[in-house]
């Protein structure tokens, strides 16, 4: 029997007591798995509009786990050979790491194995091993991945016994007996040594040991071997740690332990035995030290000289091995970084300075602590100094600095102020908080009205300031015109225009915020006082603004916003030309306003940083009153004032006004009582109070008169802040050339208007003066450092052409290194034929295409040059090259420079052999494609052949178009020559093509060389990739799907790599899904919204075949709880039963704080529930499929 709720159960429901919210599984925005926040941050689970989708970057509405680019897998540091386990991608991606699907790291980049150095042996990766190797060139080195324990690797190296290994050619190398191939049983040193003993393996002896009757001669030279300098015997091998007692260090030709061996120091010339840990090491001597014997002497790993600047204050002296610093371009923070101007860390690795720049546009900063003091504030790190410095490149977090002048409160940190005291409290609180940005508070700064005192009389508030970046962000001052210009050079020389590095801030932007306007009020007084006083406008109102100390402020705001305003570049160049005010056009009125170099300040000492704090006064003392770079030149109250008015440009504040008679005083010229408006009048004595006499009915009529014939008249005076503009011309461009620091686009453009980045993204960048007058072409010097070994060169000039010779004859069948200097950066080209013009030239670069000064190429020297036709072509046997270079502005070498050598003659009876394919061998090929170009690539000059069967060489019925001449070679093809053909009537299976060649295409036949073996290829063709189906579509009920694609077909029978994205997408640009590789691909997205998805998805396989497909779906998400629609007690009141409005499943419980999953489940039948009561008060919870959850509490009734 059901009883009434009013009776028995009281439901406070109803009340408004007891309800407890819903929760609802529904979100106020999309949320997206961001492959990059808008913060920087990688693979974070938030609202969608927290995504940065610029750059092709994902945002996909599914948690991170679910997608392809946020993969959980193992992150591989190819540089240092340490890998991360568990790692999301994008997170690896965006460090620079390479990642892989294995989270446990299961590749074989992270196998450790055995490393062993010389004697030494630890248990890393390979690619850490060869690291650590590489601090020893000449050491031994081995790396052994069948060792799986650290203690087997130990073991392995203790075991190594090294000795002298003899085979029978009498040739010797001294290595480990586990290495070391004997041909005959190991032989025993004695007495009676026989030759029959000395193959094998000798323990602890030389091989230039006479006993053993090798071909090595001892102590031949020194060099560095693991740490330590060594000698050398004939044959190379090391012997013992080098002394110049060279009888001492020989031992009789047996292994000297280090601990016998010569002790010596930091920079011995007699002595080689280093010690690492007591810090020296093996190097090869300066020029102020000559050793005994060879070049190589013990250094210290520290650095007894580094680069030494003014600018930065731990620069220069003797730093120790690890050891960190930053390098400035000048004085650094508070709004004083140099146009052009970067940060740079230095550290000092076993002697060696090492520098390493922060991210241009100083969207990184430098800091710097010492080590074993407290943490430095960033402007003080700035000039940090201390036994161990350690430094490093961090984010610059300026953007926010200006948000901090919009603070209006702050809680209670700020109480102690009211009114506009309190808010520039609060900005300068926000400004200052380091924890969250890199901002300056500037005490003299911005406001707006500022307050007056009860006589009228301006008031500074305290605190008053204005927030500005510590370290301005640099920006892209410059147009497009010159850059464009630039990369149209390139590209007219065959140069790709790399793609272009821009700071994340856009220059106009960043500037605006510095336009400010002031209204002026002028006043002409009266008629009478006229008489007396003139006939001049007076300023009675925001005066401040027509004075110079207003002009100099605006520029000082302006240049902390960035690269605006007026301001010095790195080289000390001033310009003016990105400031401006409207006061200075008034040249009648307002003549010596505009702003002068003076008002800027000292480069000198600009671009030093001092030891003394960075206070107010301190800066006063540097600059003067008139160079107030920082605001610091000017006292808070004369900068306050004269910066009180509105802002243009984007915001907006409220502007400084004051009425002409009787109202708000001007700042700077405040408007006194009554009487002040009659100063002619300022003798006549008054009367006592109650007596009316002449003199007052005087002064009564005059100051009637006054008042109705003054005049008032109000103008509005700005500044206007502007990208900063770089020196006209480009005379210093090739300053960004010289010295240590690296060059850049940003860098470059500062030096000058004509100024031009060249070889943009590779390590050969270069700026140059694209001044368009310039018509002088490079000038081409040798470089006989580039000769190869043992030859040498002389300078000649015939018939007023300029050249070298080289004196030696060249090896025939072997490449030679020849190299040119230019100098200016330039683009070099050679031709065996004299007088072609650069432009006509075929594109042989004198080594690479870039625009550099060093110019240096390998030729090979084939039978071509050897033949003796070839040497009576090329007059008597000399070879000569002609070569002309260009500049970056295109102005061309009309006189050819020549190089000439003569190569030794020689047979050459080895046929030609096919180095590599442009078509990998066993290669997929689209569907449907029936010719395929191909390249091979041959060591020296051929004429090659091909066909579908296996024939001889003249029997082939295809011919492939290959290069003839030993010089139709470049960098770019290592030295190989380049055969083309078009392979035809290509099917949808295998094609097997045989190739052959023949080398020295212009001697006769019978001299030539004929490949016999064919050089076998096959191409495979495929059938066309399909997507046979893709779901879900239609309607779903549901806010997660999985999206599954099913491939056919292709060169794998399905097997594919499938992405999605939107309609227009190419396959490049579009999101992996998280399952795909096979023919089933699979992507799950989650807590979608209502709406409909329509999902564009393209495949394609391992040969080039792509299939696209779309599928649609309306989702439909309820966001609502159930509702509760009834309740009653049954059987004896023992049976609680709620109602819902749609199907849920519902729990109960004693307790308020349970989380849903941990109740006692009532017993369910879609909307009808039910559970056992024992009277006592419950708390129900009930979920629907959509997760929302509707919450009451059920108590009996009182």
């Amino acid at each position: 029997m059901k009883e009434s709720v009013h009776t028995l159960v009281m439901i406070l429901l109803f009340l408004g007591l007891f309800l407890i919210a819903p929760k609802v599984a529904a979100y106020a925005q999309q949320r997206a798995c961001c492959q990059e926040t808008l913060n920087g941050d990688s693979c974070v689970y938030t609202e969608i509009s927290n995504c940065d989708t610029s750059s092709g970057k994902f945002a996909v509405p599914t948690t991170c786990e679910e997608t392809s680019y946020c993969q959980i897998g193992c992150c591989v540091d190819a540089q240092k050979g340490i890998c991360y386990k568990n790692a999301p991608q994008a997170t690896c991606e965006n460090q620079g790491g390479t990642w892989r699907p294995q989270s446990e790291c299961q590749v074989s980049e992270c196998t450790r194995g055995c490393c062993i150095v010389g004697t030494e042996s630890f248990f890393v990766t390979q690619t850490q091993c060869r690291r650590e190797a590489s601090n020893f060139p000449n050491a031994e080195i081995s790396f052994d991945e069948t060792i799986t324990t650290e203690q087997a690797c130990i073991d392995k190296s203790r075991s190594q016994d090294k000795g002298a290994c003899v085979i029978p050619d009498g040739t010797c190398q001294f290595t480990t007996r586990e290495t070391c191939n004997a041909q005959e049983q190991e032989g025993e040193l004695g007495g009676n040594v026989t030759r029959t003993v000395r193959v094998g393996f000798h323990k602890d002896t030389l091989c230039s040991n006479q006993e053993l009757g090798t071909e090595c001669a001892p102590q031949q030279r020194t060099g560095c071997f693991e740490e330590d300098v060594y000698w050398f015997d004939s044959c190379g091998n090391p012997e013992n740690i080098y002394d110049a007692n060279k009888e001492r260090a020989y031992n009789g030709g047996f292994v000297l332990q280090q601990e016998r061996s010569c002790q010596g120091g930091v920079n011995d010339p007699s002595c080689g035995n280093c010690n690492y840990a007591q810090g020296t090491l093996c190097k090869k001597a300066p020029r102020s030290i000559t050793p005994a014997f060879g070049e190589y002497i013990c250094q210290s790993i520290d650095c007894q000289t580094t680069l030494d600047d003014d600018s930065s204050p731990s620069s220069g002296g003797t730093k120790k091995n690890g050891e960190s610093w930053c390098l400035y371009d000048g004085d650094v923070g508070q709004g004083k970084d140099l146009v052009g101007s970067r940060h740079f860390r230095n550290t000092c690795i076993n002697g060696e300075e090492i520098i390493e720049p922060c991210r241009d546009f100083r969207e990184e900063i430098c800091v710097q602590g010492v080590l074993g003091q407290d943490i430095l504030g960033t402007q003080e790190s700035f000039k940090a100094r201390g036994e161990y410095v350690e430094a490093a490149c961090r984010d610059n977090r300026w953007e926010t600095c200006q948000t901090c002048n919009d603070v209006k409160t702050c809680g209670s940190e700020c109480d102690q102020f009211s009114g506009a005291e309190k808010t520039a409290c609060c900005a300068r609180k926000c400004c200052e908080n380091n924890a969250q940005r890199d901002c300056s508070w500037l005490e003299a700064g911005i406001i707006t009205t500022p307050n007056t005192d009860e006589d009228g009389n301006a008031v500074i508030p305290a605190n008053a300031g204005v927030c500005v970046p510590q370290v301005p962000p640099g920006l892209a001052f410059w147009s497009g015109e010159t850059q464009q210009n630039t990369n149209q050079q390139s590209q007219r020389e065959g140069v790709p225009s790399a793609i272009q590095r821009t700071p994340t801030t856009n220059a106009e932007s960043a500037c605006d915020i510095g336009n400010k306007e002031c209204t002026v009020t002028f006043k002409k007084k009266g008629a009478v006082t006229r008489i007396f006083a003139g006939d001049d406008w007076e300023c009675v109102n925001n005066c401040q603004c027509i004075t110079k100390d207003w002009v100099v402020a605006g520029n000082n705001y302006c240049k902390s916003l960035g690269d605006c305003g007026a301001y010095y570049n790195i080289a000390g160049d001033i310009t003016l030309d990105g400031y401006g005010n409207t006061a200075s056009e008034e040249r009648n009125f307002f003549h010596g306003y505009a702003l002068t170099r003076e008002d800027i300040g000292d480069f000198d000492t600009l671009s030093t940083i001092s030891d003394e704090d960075y206070t107010k006064a301190g800066f006063v003392r540097r600059l003067g009153v008139s160079g107030a770079i920082g605001f610091g030149g000017l006292t808070a109250t004369t900068l306050v004032a004269a910066f009180a008015g509105k802002q243009v440009g984007g915001l907006v504040a409220t502007a400084v006004t004051g009425s002409v008679a009787g109202g708000s005083p001007a700042i700077l010229a405040p408007v006194g009582g009554f009487s002040a408006l009659f100063n002619p009048f300022a003798g006549v004595g008054l009367n006592p109070i109650g007596f009316i006499g002449p003199a007052f009915i005087a002064i009564s009529i005059a100051s009637i008169i006054n008042a109705a014939t003054e005049q008032v008249k109000e103008v509005t005076y700005a500044v206007q802040c502007s990208a900063w503009q770089a020196p006209t011309g480009g005379n210093k461009c090739e300053l960004c050339n010289e010295g240590n620091l690296p060059c850049s686009e940003y860098r470059c453009k500062s030096l000058g208007q004509l100024c031009g980045l060249i070889n943009q993204g590779t390590s050969e960048e270069r700026c140059v003066n694209l001044n368009p007058n310039d018509v002088n072409s490079p000038i081409i010097s040798p470089a006989p450092e580039d000769l190869a070994r043992g030859l040498t060169l002389r300078e000649v000039t015939e018939q007023g052409n300029k050249g070298y010779q080289i004196n030696e004859r060249i090896e025939p069948f072997s490449p030679i290194t020849i190299g040119i200097n230019t100098n200016e950066p330039a683009q070099c080209k050679y031709d065996t034929n004299h007088s072609i013009r650069f432009e006509d030239m075929m594109n042989r670069y004198f080594g690479a295409s870039a625009f550099s000064y060093n110019h240096t190429t390998a030729l090979g020297i084939t039978s071509e040059l050897v033949a003796e036709d070839a040497l009576r072509i090329t007059n008597g046997g000399v070879n000569t090259i002609y070569i002309r270079c260009q500049d970056a502005t295109g102005n061309k070498n009309e006189r050819d420079y020549f190089i000439k050598f003569r190569v030794k003659p020689g047979p050459d009876l080895t046929a030609p052999k096919i180095e590599r394919t442009s078509i990998q061998n066993g290669a997929f090929i689209p569907h449907g494609t029936e010719e395929a170009p191909l390249s091979i690539y041959v060591n020296e000059p051929s004429l090659c052949r091909w066909s579908r069967a296996d024939k001889p060489y003249n029997d082939l019925e295809e011919e492939f178009n290959c290069a003839r001449s030993s010089f139709a070679t470049s960098p770019s093809l290592r030295g190989l020559y380049e055969c083309q053909t078009t392979l035809t009537r290509l099917i949808e299976d295998e094609n097997e093509f045989f190739f052959k060649c023949q080398d020295k295409p212009s001697a006769p036949e019978d001299q030539r060389n004929t490949n016999e073996e064919a050089f076998e290829f096959t191409i495979i063709g495929t059938l066309s990739l399909t997507i046979k189906e893709i779901s879900p579509s239609g309607t779903l009920f549901v806010n997660n799907l999985t999206l599954t694609v099913e491939t056919g077909g292709g060169s794998g029978n399905g097997q594919a790599i499938c992405g999605y994205g939107g309609e227009d997408t190419i396959f490049e640009s579009m999101a992996p899904f998280k399952n795909t590789g096979q023919s089933i691909h699979t992507q799950t997205f989650e807590t979608l919204q209502t709406g409909r998805y329509a999902f564009n998805v393209k495949c394609r396989d391992d040969a080039g075949n792509e299939a696209d497909g779309q599928t649609t779906v309306n989702v439909r998400v309820d966001l609502d709880a159930p509702i509760i629609t009834g309740i009653y007690l049954e059987n004896n009141k023992q049976i609680l039963h709620i109602q819902t409005s749609e199907d849920a499943i519902c729990e109960y419980a004693a307790t308020d704080n349970f989380r849903f999953g941990e109740g006692t489940p009532m017993i369910d039948e879609g909307k009808e529930h039910q559970a056992n009561w024992a009277g006592e008060p419950y708390t129900v919870r009930c979920q629907d499929v959509f997760g929302n959850e509707r919450t009451i509490k059920v108590q009996p009734a009182q």
